[in-house]
């Protein structure tokens, strides 16, 4: 397998049929989310939860750029540092990987 510093460098793609999934709750200023889901289409049709800086995250793993620049921006929308953001991130790339949302590290 890739080693860590590899796997910020490889691009990862979002499978084609990976759907995000939402669910809604009125609030004081209008709709909110209650819940929010990835699920596979087909195959094992795996389902998981996910928060929106993850779907915002797997958005944009289109192949098209480095994992580590895709978290960079997170970082910097969130005002936080990479490196904590790179250390909260990691294990649910590699959740979504070993489930196979995402696809690129060997």
């Amino acid at each position: 397998g890739l080693r860590e510093g590899d796997r910020l460098g490889a691009p990862l793609t979002r499978r084609a049929d990976v759907r995000l999934h939402q669910v809604g709750q009125r609030g004081e200023d209008g709709w909110e989310a209650a819940a929010t889901w990835l699920q596979q289409e087909t195959g094992l049709r795996w389902r998981g939860t996910i928060d929106e800086y993850g779907a915002t995250l797997l958005a944009g793993c289109d192949g098209s750029h480095p994992l580590g620049e895709l978290i960079s921006v997170l970082a910097a929308s969130l005002d936080e540092p990479v490196g904590e953001v790179t250390e909260q991130v990691l294990p649910a790339v590699r959740e979504l990987v070993s489930r196979g949302f995402l696809t690129g590290w060997a």
